[in-house]
């Protein structure tokens, strides 16, 4: 598998991007296709303007679904509306950004930060700045929750974390109207330990609090993180302990029966135990934001999930992070068409074969360097001929 890299730098002006010489084309292309504002700049706006036109422009950044109903706009320029008048800040709250997945095979490139995360911030940023040109005072705030609790025998290791959210950070110095937080929500907080010490305070959610079908989405979700070689041997490992301390003595094939029925039934309950954890942690999470992170409740919140087709944007804005897509970086790798020099979209949807992974593709990079003259190197899959 090849590893090709470049190297450019990417210059953010008050009423646009300066791209150097260096960029790629593919980088330029995907900026020109994001929904912008500039025709409302120096235009002279009312403030119940202001409101309609960045209601219905966040509402572009919502992911293309068929027969997706889209409720709460009025109510959402009424909020807006209310923030303009009183010059208020428009504070844009998202929360995400935890860490890679495990599998990196399927789903991850592997536990690094990558375009995928470069392209989503790229997504945060314009629209954000576009907003500026409407109403100055507008700020975006990434909430990771990937060190808010951790589920033991399925998350990364703390090491990977640690890792994952300090390129984030500095990624972040590539842009100027985003922020990224680790796990200090408030200056209370004094340790990513102490977050999950608070966030265990929280009432457990109650069974009406999850929505139809939640617990077969969730099972679905963790079935395919668990679709690699490097799970599938965590668990044949442990199948294959529990045979031997049982003391049966069988037949090669029957033996080979035996363990594979022991290694599903293993996969089988540790499943029950994760999909448990993520519904009942992630809502505590959810919880304790709503009462830690300043001013939480008067902000627009947008969410990576677009799981229903029917929305209400007064209360969350779907988004598509890598802009035409519906998926996170986190749990994604992003596929580039080198001969067209475009972004052809994320590997689930351009390669959706069902035993389809990363094994036969090539891998290239770029390095982009942040405002502190960093260099972070971002892969992806490369299709077509460089």
């Amino acid at each position: 598998m090849k590893l090709n890299g470049f190297v450019f730098i990417l210059c953010l002006w008050s009423y646009g991007v300066c791209f150097s010489s260096q960029i790629p084309e593919f980088i330029q292309k995907y900026y020109q296709q994001l929904p912008h504002l500039q025709e409302y700049q120096g235009c002279a706006l009312s403030n119940e303007d202001k409101a309609h036109i960045i209601a219905n422009y966040c509402c572009l950044f919502i992911p293309k679904k068929p027969n997706l109903c889209i409720e709460g706009i009025d109510d959402l320029q009424g909020k807006l509306l209310e923030l303009i008048d009183q010059e208020q800040k428009i504070s844009l709250v998202l929360l995400g950004f935890p860490f890679k997945s495990t599998n990196h095979e399927k789903k991850c490139l592997s536990a690094h930060v990558d375009l995928g995360e470069y392209l989503s911030l790229m997504t945060l940023n314009a629209m954000v700045h576009n907003i500026k040109g409407i109403y100055p005072h507008v700020q975006c705030a990434i909430i990771s929750d990937g060190l808010s609790y951790h589920i033991e025998d399925y998350d990364p290791s703390y090491d990977e974390i640690f890792a994952y959210h300090k390129t984030m950070k500095k990624l972040m110095n590539c842009f100027s109207d985003i922020s990224f937080v680790s796990w200090k929500l408030n200056e209370h907080i004094t340790s990513y330990t102490d977050l999950q010490q608070q966030v265990l305070t929280m009432s457990l959610p109650s069974e009406a609090e999850f929505s139809k079908g939640y617990k077969g989405e969730m099972r679905a979700f963790v079935t395919k993180e668990f679709d690699c070689t490097w799970w599938n041997d965590i668990f044949l490992r442990k199948a294959e302990k529990m045979y031997e301390d049982s003391g049966k003595i069988m037949k090669e094939k029957q033996k080979q029966q035996e363990v594979s029925r022991i290694k599903n039934e293993l996969m089988n309950e540790q499943m029950n135990v994760i999909v448990e954890e993520l519904g009942c942690r992630g809502k505590q999470y959810s919880t304790f934001v709503g009462c830690a992170f300043p001013h939480y409740h008067n902000s627009i919140r947008l969410s990576v999930h677009c799981n229903k087709n029917n929305i209400d944007v007064s209360k969350k804005i779907p988004i598509s992070l890598v802009y035409g897509c519906n998926g996170t970086p986190w749990h994604n790798a992003v596929v580039v068409n080198e001969q067209k020099n475009e972004i052809m979209g994320l590997f689930k949807d351009c390669f959706s074969a069902k035993k389809a992974s990363f094994a036969s593709l090539d891998k290239h990079s770029l390095t982009v360097t942040n405002s502190a003259q960093e260099a972070i190197l971002l892969q992806y899959i490369a299709y077509g001929k460089s």
